[in-house]
């Protein structure tokens, strides 16, 4: 995951709104191994929580453009789409604990 995104929010942007950001996990926060961001989340079904997601990288500034006072443009075209690189993470579920409340069943009598 791209360093700007190791926060709970940026977790929230990529796992999405079904699940909820408990905590990073301390590897995440120590940032020795970048290329493994860990978390805990809550979430009612491990079906919500997405298998991968891509990410485009661009080069800083790309896409502003700054626009002169008093000067009107001949045309209005649209720029091309700018390039970026292009990155695709697998999301992996280490470990699931069930929270269920399960209710007790009395034996049956005999």
């Amino acid at each position: 995951m791209p360093l700007h995104l190791w926060s709970i929010e940026g977790a929230q942007d990529v796992l999405g709104k079904d699940v909820i950001i408990d905590r990073l996990d301390k590897r995440t926060y120590a940032q020795d191994n970048t290329k493994m961001f860990s978390c805990w989340v809550w979430c009612w079904s491990l079906d919500r929580i997405p298998s991968d997601h891509g990410f485009t990288v661009f080069p800083r500034g790309v896409g502003r453009f700054e626009e002169m006072h008093a000067f009107s443009p001949p045309c209005r075209e649209v720029a091309s789409p700018p390039k970026g690189v292009r990155f695709d993470a697998l999301i992996h579920i280490d470990l699931v604990e069930d929270w269920t409340v399960h209710e007790a069943h009395t034996p049956p009598s005999r």
